[in-house]
């Protein structure tokens, strides 16, 4: 009992430390980039482990994992002697996933997968002589655990990891803190306003302060007293000194203290100076209006592996300018430290996103999500204040604006924006939508797939204000693949300037961003993806491929920029054939009607059951039941009639986006929507499984009817209910000049809604003789029949959601593709 008892108190115990150590514990405020500048030593370097079914296994960075929903990493440190006393920070970036940090078992810090960098100290009262730092990357599957993805298609692959080492600082005491440096007024020259605080002891003696400025130098000398001052001053400087895409120099701030001759302390600040406004349509830069010419750089974590991640950001960012561009949108991610510093040296505009895509509207109610989006940004800003390459922030990606709460959520975000980070927003809207009155952020960004051509040109043009596109020439009619395997084709460079000629001269938009500077990984796949040798699904749009070659066509890219050409080059559209259908459908009624025209008895069922609205003849009275043949014979006829018609729908549509979209949600598992990939390009094997199930409904239908018949005491033979379900289709068999145009129709894309709607209402028409076949046979109310079809339908999909689990707010999102109109 004594033991049993110990046991007991043991385990309450045990489970009570650690809920402690797993409490979330008090937010650590964050620290700016000028706190640790120029007064962090590396604690280190650490070296990391990540946790497998194995044990513990030594890591480099870039780190990542895709097949994985949750990865721990460590890393053990001492603080150096003498450092003990010292505040220590830990800085992170380029996170994929949510992050979780422990200081010896206690969570410190919780940041969500924003991918911004950030720095926090470590409380000092939990740090010890040994330390075990842990970190644990997770996939949000909702708001609450960090911004959940919907979007299946066009969504960078999911992976888990990091791009740099997260690493460890200590901090000596800084005698100068809070740097600022910002122009205040831009004429001939820029007027400069700087300021900073300086800590010195209290002494006799005055300390001298030395300042230089600028590359070639602007000293100035000053003597102040011991204790804590504010210094400030102004600065007038010659434009050529100001930070630009053309001109990207960086201004260097060396302050230096003297203790009477001996060198107190001595501190470099870089900054890039320019000015950022929007007006008249244009962005400018130092009060010069900077068209945008940009590319996407998708967030590839695999690429990454085994390289050294500076550089490889500083070979392609180095690319893109060389290409002629001078602005990079980071499709739904933030940049890191890495990516401000190489663009700030390059010259290149940074549009960063919040990773808010295709949100629908329930989720900007949500507090979590704001909270997510506020720390996201707030981290940027203690990061970014420095770095002149950092130009705008998109706050929400291919979204409805059309909700007060969605409307309140940006207009949140936007002034976090502006106040702290002091740069402009931007959110992409539905182009079919109309836009509110009161812009909701500075600008809009067209993210739209399919080419500019397609869309209505008057909506796009009564869009007041500045206008980007997001992908420029993304989509074409035909497998992108194509383009690149025929070596003296030109197909893409026209493609190009087509979508840039409609992009200047007849949308007026301001610029935009090619889609994209190399093909990369996809979550899902589509038509138009291909699988590598590891059988990932690639993406085929880039301008180099996975191994950074240049496609064969891009030597005639660059003057696409500068064209002045307003002719558009309308290419012949893309016209899937197939003779399939026709030849199934002509063949298949040919062999009907000579069997028809052979069975006299097949001819006189066929004539009574159309005479009666329940579908087919039985006399109860002389016990005649329609022989099983005939009934199999016509209801294969009439299922195979409405699966080619479906199966030619799919095919001809197979490639629409907005189609791959709903099934990708709808279908759950990757494995089983890549199936309905394949099924979807093939007419035949789609008109088996389409057959195979219109036929098997029925037949299923019959046995459920039995079976009912039996437990209420009904004598109602198998063979009547297979009449009901198979004969309940013969108005389908009218659908044979329908099936017959169908084809055509569907091939030339024109006429589509109308051939829907004749489908729906042979479709109705069958389920009401089925219905009414129903309430004769079992001589019951129709209402009990409505609800057993209605159970018939919905108990199928219930046991597929049950297994497949699909994704939080799935019916909202859908809801939301059908509400875009032109995003597809």
């Amino acid at each position: 009992m004594k033991t049993k008892l110990l046991i007991l108190l043991f385990t309450v115990f045990a489970s009570l430390q650690a809920i402690a150590q797993n409490r979330p514990q008090p937010q650590v405020p964050d620290i700016s980039a000028n706190e640790i500048a120029g007064s962090a030593s590396e604690i280190g370097p650490l070296q990391w482990q990540v946790r497998n079914s194995t044990g513990w296994e030594n890591i480099d960075f870039p780190f990542s994992r895709t097949e994985l929903k949750e990865i721990t990493l460590r890393a053990a440190f001492k603080i150096p002697a003498g450092q003990d006393s010292l505040p220590v920070v830990l800085t992170a970036g380029g996170i994929s996933g949510t992050l979780s940090v422990y200081l010896n078992g206690h969570l410190i810090r919780f940041h969500s997968n924003s991918t911004a960098p950030f720095t926090v100290r470590l409380p000092a009262e939990e740090l010890q002589p040994k330390n075990l730092l842990s970190v644990v990357l997770k996939r949000p599957s909702d708001a609450t655990g960090g911004f959940p993805q919907f979007a299946r298609i066009y969504s960078e692959q999911k992976y888990l990891g990091l791009r740099e080492a997260i690493k460890l600082y200590s901090l000596r005491p800084k005698l100068l803190r809070n740097f600022n440096l910002k122009i205040e007024t831009l004429t001939s020259a820029a007027e400069l306003f700087y300021s900073y605080e300086i800590r010195l002891p209290e002494s006799k003696s005055k300390y001298r302060i030395e300042e230089n400025f600028l590359p070639k130098g602007s000293k100035r000398t000053r003597y102040i007293s011991g204790g804590t001052k504010r210094i400030e001053g102004r600065l007038t400087v010659k434009k050529e000194y100001l930070w630009s895409p053309d001109n990207p120099v960086l201004t260097r701030t060396h302050i230096k203290i003297f203790d009477k001759n001996s060198l107190l302390l001595e501190e470099n600040f870089p900054f890039g100076l320019r000015t950022l406004e929007l007006k008249s349509g244009s962005i400018r830069i130092n009060g010069v209006p900077t068209p945008v010419k940009g590319i996407n750089y998708h967030n590839d974590a695999q690429r990454l592996e085994g390289g050294s991640y500076k550089k490889i950001i500083r070979s392609d960012f180095k690319t893109i300018k060389e290409m002629g561009f001078n602005a990079v949108r980071l499709p739904r991610y933030l940049p890191d430290q890495t990516m401000l510093q190489m663009a700030d040296s390059i010259g290149l505009l940074l549009f960063g996103e919040l990773p808010i895509l295709r949100y629908p509207p329930p989720l900007f109610f949500n507090d979590d999500l704001l909270e997510h989006s506020k720390m996201a940004l707030s981290n940027l800003a203690a990061l970014s204040t420095s770095h002149p390459s950092i130009t705008a922030i998109g706050l929400g990606q291919e979204i409805s604006l059309r909700d007060a709460a969605t409307q309140k959520f940006m207009f949140i975000l936007k002034d976090i924006v502006n106040i702290k980070l002091k740069i402009l927003t931007y959110v992409s809207p539905f182009p079919a939508e109309a836009l509110p009155i009161e812009k909701i952020a500075d600008f809009y960004l067209l993210d739209i797939y399919r080419p500019l051509q397609r869309y209505a040109i008057e909506n796009i043009k009564n869009q007041k204000g500045f206008l980007l596109a997001g992908k420029i020439g993304c989509i074409r009619n035909e497998p992108a693949a194509k383009w690149d395997t025929d070596p003296v084709s030109q197909e893409r460079v026209k493609f190009f300037k087509h979508e840039f000629d409609a992009l200047f001269n007849t949308f007026h938009l301001n610029g935009g961003f090619v889609e994209s500077y190399m093909d990369w990984h996809l979550a899902r796949a589509n038509h138009y993806s291909v699988q590598n040798a590891d059988s990932a699904d690639i993406y085929h749009s880039g301008l180099l491929d996975r191994n950074r070659h240049a496609k064969h066509w891009l030597f005639d890219f660059n003057p696409l920029w500068n064209s002045g050409s307003t002719h558009l080059l309308n290419s012949a559209p893309h016209q899937k054939h197939s003779n399939f259908f026709s030849i199934l459908i002509i063949f298949s009624t040919i062999f009907f009607f000579a069997v028809y025209r052979r069975m006299p008895r097949l001819n006189e069922n066929m004539r009574k059951a159309m005479r009666h609205p329940y579908g087919f003849f039985v006399d109860m009275r002389e016990r005649r039941i329609i022989p099983l043949f005939n009934s199999f014979w016509v209801g294969g006829y009439a299922a195979l009639l409405l699966s080619s018609i479906f199966s030619s729908i799919l095919y001809f549509h197979h490639d629409s986006f907005i189609l791959q979209e709903f099934s990708a949600i709808l279908l759950g598992p990757v494995g089983l929507y890549k199936s309905f990939l394949q099924v979807s390009s093939s007419p035949l094997y789609l008109t088996l499984i389409l057959f195979s199930m219109l036929l098997l409904y029925p037949i299923i239908v019959s046995f459920i009817l039995k079976i009912a018949a039996v437990l209420s005491g009904l004598r109602i033979r198998l063979r009547q209910a297979m009449a009901i379900g198979l004969w309940s289709g013969v108005p389908l068999l009218f659908l044979l000049p329908v099936s017959l145009f169908s084809f055509q129709i569907l091939a030339f894309e024109s006429w589509n809604l109308y051939l829907f709607i004749l489908i729906l209402l042979f479709v109705v028409w069958a389920h009401f003789r089925i219905i009414n076949g129903i309430r004769v046979l079992f001589i019951t109310k129709v209402s009990k029949v409505l609800v057993a079809i209605l159970l018939s339908y919905t108990i199928p999909f219930i046991i597929f959601w049950a297994v497949f689990k699909p994704t939080a707010y799935w019916l909202d999102y859908l809801s939301l593709l059908v509400r875009s109109g032109s995003l597809f």
